[in-house]
């Protein structure tokens, strides 16, 4: 079950990249079969220098993670609860779902694990909302917030162990 959650929403993911960097007038290309280990890396940084900008290169990575296999990143609604919230700009939505697959492929890319880790990914996740909320004052996700809140705390990976509950781990 939560295997095809997971893979349910890399999907909804990769299709959300898709349609937010899609000029209206630009004529849709056939995707690349397969992506390179290097190039989703490459991706990956690129996307990590700017996050506001980068979901063209979230679009890369994400198809890597996704059919590659051996990099595994959990997703529940507790632990991307903007992705339900129709409040949430779909801009908006692409772009923290990419920074949660971001930080958590970059943490096991690191470790060298290639196990889920969902803390990696929502530390990145609120550092990427920081940015957001500086663009646009008037965003608001409850849970990104309260995480927000609990860092300027010292409390980060707390709040984050309390969000996460047994899904915080690979499954």
């Amino acid at each position: 079950m939560h295997y095809m959650k997971r893979c349910l929403i890399l999907l909804v993911l990769c299709a959300m990249t898709s349609v937010a960097v899609a000029e209206p007038d630009e004529p849709r290309r056939e995707p690349q079969r397969t992506v390179a280990k290097s190039d989703a890396v490459d991706a990956l940084h690129s996307f990590q220098d700017d996050p506001l900008n980068g979901l063209p290169a979230a679009q890369i990575f994400t198809k890597y993670v996704k059919e590659d296999g051996e990099y595994h990143i959990s997703m529940t609604e507790r632990l991307v609860p903007w992705m339900v919230n129709r409040q949430v700009p779909q801009r908006t939505k692409a772009i923290l779902l990419s920074a949660f697959v971001a930080g958590n492929f970059q943490a096991q890319l690191d470790d060298e694990s290639k196990l889920d880790d969902t803390a990696a990914g929502l530390r990145y996740t609120v550092e990427v909302y920081e940015k957001l909320k500086q663009e646009d004052p008037t965003l608001m996700v409850a849970e990104l917030d309260e995480l927000v809140s609990a860092k300027e705390k010292g409390n980060l990976d707390s709040a984050i162990d309390r969000m996460t509950g047994d899904d915080g781990g690979d499954e």
